[in-house]
C-alpha cells in the first residue's frame, strides 16, 4: 500500500495534521542533583533506527539509543509525522494492526539501551520513565483497554529480564485533550521502578497489546535514572538521620512505608537480603548510619 493512501485512511479513522513535537516530562523526580543521575528524552520527531536520545540529555556515560522498532504489520505501520485526533502530539511510532494481531500479539515494541553507573552493593538504582501513547479508549472511564507492558534486562536481546511490569489503571493519565479519535485516545504512563541490580547498562523495553483500538502509536518517551545507598530509606541520595523514621515504617509497617515513600525500594533497608526489613537488618543499619 502507498503511504500517500495509507494516510488517507490512517485520516479517515483517527483525523491528521501537522506541527511540533514536544515529549511529555511532568513531575518528574527530582533526581537532577544527584552525581550518578541521567536524563534522556526521545520525541521521535524523526524515524531514524538507531536513534540517540533528543538534544539536552544528560548522560555522561554515553548516549541512549532507540536501536530497535518491532512492528507488527509493516504495511500499515510505520514513523508517522502527522498528529493523531486533530490534537497536538506529532512523531510517532506505530499504525493500524487491522486485525493482524491476536489477543495476546504485541502491536508495537521499541527498544532502548540506556547508560548508566555501574556500582556492586550496597547500591542499588531507581528509574522513572514517562510515556506517552495512543491506544484505544476501553470499556470503561480511565481504562485504556491495551496493556502496556515495560521489560528491563541485563543483555540486548532480552534474554535475562530482571524487570517485568504490566501498566495498572494508576499508572495511567487522560491525555485526550492533545488527541482522540474513533479508535481511541493519547494516555500518559509514569512509573518509577526500583532495580537492586546495578549493571552499566539498561536495555528497556516497552509493548503494547491492542484491546479495541484499531491505532496504536508512541509518541514520547522520557528516563530519569539515579543510584541509591543502602539504607537510603527516603531516597535522597544521602545516608542520614532522616532515614530513621523511614527505616523504622518500613520495619512495623510496610504497606504504609510504600504509600509514603512511593519509588523507594524499601528493600534498602533489608540489609542481610532476607526479602523484608526486619529486627536482624537494624544492627547494620545503625552501623552504616554511624560509619557512613
Amino acid at each position: 500500500m502507498k503511504i500517500t493512501k495509507l494516510l488517507s485512511v490512517m485520516c479517515a479513522i483517527v483525523g491528521l495534521c501537522s506541527g511540533a513535537a514536544a515529549a511529555d516530562y511532568v513531575n518528574p523526580p527530582g533526581w537532577d542533583d544527584d552525581t550518578d543521575y541521567t536524563h534522556q528524552a526521545w520525541e521521535f520527531n524523526m524515524g531514524d533506527i538507531p536513534l540517540v536520545a533528543d538534544d539536552g540529555h544528560n548522560n555522561p556515560f554515553g548516549d541512549p539509543t532507540l536501536t530497535d522498532v518491532f512492528l507488527c504489520n509493516p504495511d500499515y505501520m510505520f514513523w508517522v509525522w502527522e498528529a493523531m485526533g486533530g490534537g497536538t502530539r506529532y512523531g510517532h511510532w506505530g499504525g493500524m494492526h487491522m486485525g493482524a494481531v491476536g489477543p495476546e500479539e504485541v502491536a508495537v515494541s521499541l527498544t532502548f539501551e540506556v547508560p548508566n553507573f555501574e556500582r556492586a552493593e550496597p547500591w542499588s538504582k531507581q528509574l522513572w520513565m514517562q510515556v506517552v501513547y495512543w491506544g484505544g479508549r476501553g470499556a470503561v472511564p480511565d481504562q485504556t483497554g491495551d496493556v502496556l507492558t515495560v521489560e528491563i534486562a541485563r543483555d540486548a536481546a532480552f534474554q535475562d529480564v530482571y524487570v517485568t511490569y504490566e501498566a495498572v489503571i494508576d499508572d495511567i493519565e487522560d491525555q485526550s485533550e492533545t488527541g482522540q479519535g474513533s479508535s481511541g485516545q493519547f494516555w500518559r504512563f509514569t512509573h518509577t521502578f526500583p532495580i537492586e541490580d546495578q549493571p552499566g547498562l539498561e536495555y528497556v523495553r516497552l509493548r503494547v497489546v491492542p484491546a479495541d483500538s484499531m491505532a496504536v502509536f508512541f509518541d514520547s518517551l522520557s528516563i530519569d535514572t539515579h543510584c541509591v545507598s543502602m539504607g537510603d530509606m527516603n531516597c535522597d541520595g544521602t545516608l542520614d538521620g532522616l532515614d530513621i523514621q523511614p527505616f523504622l515504617l518500613a520495619m512495623f509497617d510496610p504497606a504504609a512505608y510504600e504509600v509514603e515513600y512511593e519509588g523507594c525500594n524499601i528493600l534498602n533497608g533489608d540489609f542481610d537480603h532476607s526479602g523484608v526489613v526486619d529486627v536482624p537488618d537494624v544492627e547494620v543499619f545503625v552501623d552504616a548510619l554511624i560509619g557512613g
